[in-house]
């Protein structure tokens, strides 16, 4: 997963890299223990505000109104 490789190099998620992780999570394409890891990854590092706004723009958009 190259999400992990990104976070452990103390980088940005792009606003694609994290709409893909949470589609992906939805489908069941990523294991628990996976979804964990990468959010463990981004709290070790620090979220950013572009990350925290692109989860919550993607998890708006899935929203059923």
């Amino acid at each position: 997963m190259n999400l992990l490789h990104t976070l452990s190099a103390q980088k940005k998620l792009s606003h694609e890299q994290i709409a893909g992780f949470i589609e992906q999570a939805e489908q069941g394409k990523i294991s628990l223990s996976q979804q964990a890891a990468v959010l463990s990854g981004l709290n070790v590092k620090g979220i950013t505000a572009q990350e925290l706004a692109s989860f919550a723009k993607t998890l708006l958009k899935k929203m059923i109104l």
